[in-house]
């Protein structure tokens, strides 16, 4: 409120705006699901009696009340009283949730940072009333009609029909991509594949932040690439000397006297494997500045587009960028996008992505996992991971796993190392990628 003292009453339209598009909550199945989105309404007070479960109505309004005297006490005294009635408050949900049983997803209004999946509001634009003349020029001043569409009658832009056509394009690739995975998924315990929603802003703010340390690297990367392998036949570079002479001694029309050096490439595929499950959210070091780090040096190092892919995990496997993509503003937007979250199926990602790794020509398949070493999900999962390690193996397929500051990961790859930070996990790469392609 020091920077925009309308804050206050600009959520309070967005609470009343997101209220409108709440299904009926006897439609979500889920007990503990209805009743936290029941107690989310009643918090903001944009609950009607419409949506009110009878048996829980009483008890709901009072918990409600309760949060949020607790966090103004929070927000009026400062740090006098400390984090204490945050953390009542939090237990005070906690106890009336565990009553109902598990959440199947946290319900969160739909203008706030999401929270993973949430059924409870519908995502269909509203209609809005003849009399809102300033709304709808509100919406028409960024391209949209009265409904939320894009506007494509008289008047509208060939930017916006681009636009529209690029957006129906991306649907039906990220459909295709789908569709391919399905059979590779469809043996495992994974629910689904999927795209982290973009988010390019935080991918440029995490690149900033580790500007310094991607430098390094690059300056790594400069050395490396100086190892180069000496070919000769070429119509320019530095004269063979041998080869020029007997040239001009037989009289020969030749100009393929050169020798020029060049980067020897290597017929590999790398696949870069991130855990995404909620574990990892508790690393000082982020998911997101590891996956951005080791996509950038991935960009830098390895020759060819097709030969690398950068996927993550949880309960589902994400694509954040496919053997068969560019390296693009799409890939950075769900680096950008991505948040850690559900369970850590190590074991079945892992198959996932062989399977991805597979569809490469390249001779040689490198597997990078970076995981914090703890699959949770489902009973004898451990079991499980050993078996889905030593099936790749046996492949040749080559796998090295790195540890997010847990030596857990060792317990389960042959090959493997333990690392504090995303410049550690860059270093490692641009090592692991030299050494691995002079052994092939």
């Amino acid at each position: 409120m020091a920077n925009w003292r309308g804050v206050l009453s600009d959520i309070a339209y967005a609470n009343y705006i997101s209220s409108l598009r709440t299904h009926k909550l006897d439609e979500i199945k889920n007990k503990a699901s209805r009743f936290a989105t029941d107690l989310l309404l009643e918090v903001w007070g944009v609950r009607n009696q419409a949506q009110m479960i009878d048996d829980k109505s009483t008890a709901i309004t009072d918990l409600a009340s309760r949060l949020r005297s607790k966090v103004m006490q929070t927000v009026t005294t400062g740090q006098q009283a400390g984090m204490t009635p945050l953390f009542e408050a939090a237990e005070e949900v906690y106890g009336a949730l565990s009553e109902l049983g598990p959440l199947d997803e946290i319900p969160f209004m739909p203008y706030t940072d999401s929270r993973g999946e949430c059924s409870a509001f519908d995502n269909k634009a509203l209609e809005q009333g003849e009399g809102s003349t300033l709304l709808r020029s509100a919406h028409h001043a960024v391209g949209l009609d009265a409904v939320g569409n894009l506007e494509q009658n008289v008047g509208s832009t060939s930017e916006d029909a681009d636009l529209s056509h690029q957006i129906e394009q991306d649907e039906a690739g990220r459909a295709s991509t789908r569709a391919r995975y399905a059979p590779i998924i469809s043996s495992t315990h994974l629910e689904s594949v999927e795209f982290p929603k973009g988010d390019y802003a935080t991918f440029l703010r995490v690149r900033s932040s580790l500007s310094g340390a991607l430098r390094n690297v690059r300056d790594q990367l400069r050395q490396y690439k100086n190892m180069l392998d000496e070919t000769s036949g070429h119509e320019s570079g530095n004269i063979d000397t041998q080869i020029a002479m007997q040239v001009l001694a037989s009289g020969d029309m030749r100009n393929d006297i050169f020798v020029r050096d060049e980067i020897a490439l290597k017929e590999e595929a790398w696949a870069i494997l991130i855990d995404a499950s909620k574990s990892t959210s508790y690393f000082l070091n982020d998911v997101k500045g590891i996956t951005l780090c080791l996509a950038e040096v991935a960009k830098d190092l390895i020759p060819s587009r097709k030969q690398w892919g950068v996927y993550a995990f949880n309960k589902s496997l994400y694509v954040i960028k496919d053997f068969n993509e560019p390296y693009s503003v799409d890939s950075k937007a769900r680096i950008g996008g991505l948040t850690p979250n559900y369970s850590t199926l190590l074991p079945d990602a892992i198959l996932s992505c062989y399977g991805s790794l597979l569809a490469s020509p390249a001779e040689n398949k490198i597997m990078v996992v970076v995981s914090d070493g703890y699959p949770v999900g489902y009973p004898d999962i451990d079991k499980s991971l050993t078996e889905a390690i030593q099936k790749v193996s046996r492949t040749g397929t080559m796998l090295i796993g790195v540890g997010i500051n847990n030596p857990a990961i060792q317990d389960f790859f042959k090959v493997n190392c333990v690392l504090k930070n995303p410049y550690q996990m860059m270093k490692f790469f641009v090592r692991a990628y030299a050494e691995v392609s002079a052994a092939f």
